[in-house]
């Protein structure tokens, strides 16, 4: 059967506020499979779309996060994280984790199994509110991130979150207002090329290994 997984987010009129349900619709048989109601403390929901780990389905919320059983909507595990916010950059799943971007505040990586946390890094200035363009490629991590009040784009190791390299765009000398942020950013999954902007230029990057 083909199953359609994904989040609906409307007025709750009890609450006087939104609410976030989520589906599993059969298409092959045209019924609805299973449904979960307002599953977000908030109820306000993000905009990506969930991602599918082998027979579980991963929701991204406001400031929560879900793992459910595709075959039953049962949740596996759920997490919430008060007073931070997931509306700029799509998490990445990779090595078994969960890699989380808190709006350039700070990383964190969860394990995929259980949602516990493995590591965090909020020792760098990361904050600004931007496009965090994360990217994944040969065990590392990549996005932009607030530096001394421009941008710039941080490598971190997937295993231990360490940072291993900070790059900030050369034509902020010449450009004052040039810096990242303005444009999302992607990896090529075969050579690890970062493409991006920084409001001036389209860029091509070789990040160091």
């Amino acid at each position: 059967d083909t199953l359609i997984l994904f989040s609906n987010r409307s007025h709750n009129f009890k609450k006087g506020g939104g609410k976030v349900d989520f589906y599993c619709f059969n298409i092959s048989k045209k019924k609805l499979e299973w449904l979960n109601k307002d599953i977000e403390e908030t109820g306000i929901g993000a905009v990506y779309t969930p991602q599918i780990v082998g027979d579980r389905v991963y929701y991204q919320g406001s400031n929560e996060v879900f793992m459910f059983d595709i075959a039953t909507g049962a949740k596996i595990w759920s997490r919430r994280f008060p007073g931070e916010s997931y509306y700029l950059t799509k998490h990445i799943i990779a090595e078994n984790k969960i890699f989380m971007y808190n709006d350039g505040v700070g990383l964190r990586a969860l394990d995929l199994n259980s949602g516990l946390t493995i590591w965090e890094n909020n020792d760098a200035n990361y904050d600004g509110g931007l496009v965090g363009g994360l990217c994944y490629h040969n065990s590392n991590i990549y996005f932009i991130g607030g530096d001394e009040g421009y941008a710039a784009i941080f490598g971190l190791r997937a295993d231990t979150g360490k940072q291993f390299w900070k790059y900030r765009t050369p034509n902020y000398k010449k450009y004052p207002k040039s810096t990242f942020g303005y444009i999302n950013m992607i990896s090529d999954p075969e050579t690890g090329y970062l493409y991006t902007g920084d409001g001036v230029f389209m860029m091509c990057l070789k990040p160091p290994k």
